[in-house]
């Protein structure tokens, strides 16, 4: 089974600009309404449903702080950079390479 997120990390790697330097607080976000994006995999209605996706918070997790290089301190995440609009769940006989570059996928429809 192939996962979608690996392929999509690999596009989002192999894509992607430089992003070694922080995000430009002056460029406007693209705005997306979720509601328009449905995928295979239905949203989780709470903590407790199942056979679904759920976006968890950032509180969940440590990340590294802003001097982790010189003092190792780790802090508690913030809100995600992105929002998880739909999932896609699927199965296939051998992999799939270039997912998120196929004409009908979700990644190519937002960027036309």
């Amino acid at each position: 089974m192939i996962r979608l997120n690996e392929a999509f990390c690999h596009l989002l790697l192999h894509a992607a600009p430089d992003l070694s330097e922080e995000l430009d607080p002056y460029v406007s976000p693209i705005k997306i309404h979720p509601s328009n994006f449905h995928g295979s995999l239905r949203k989780g209605k709470d903590d407790n449903d199942t056979n679904c996706w759920a976006s968890p918070s950032g509180k969940g997790f440590m990340i590294r702080g802003k001097n982790y290089l010189t003092d190792t301190s780790k802090v508690v995440g913030g809100d995600p950079l992105l929002q998880l609009i739909a999932v896609d769940w699927f199965t296939v006989n051998k992999p799939v390479d270039r997912i998120a570059l196929h004409p009908k996928c979700l990644v190519q429809i937002v960027i036309k």
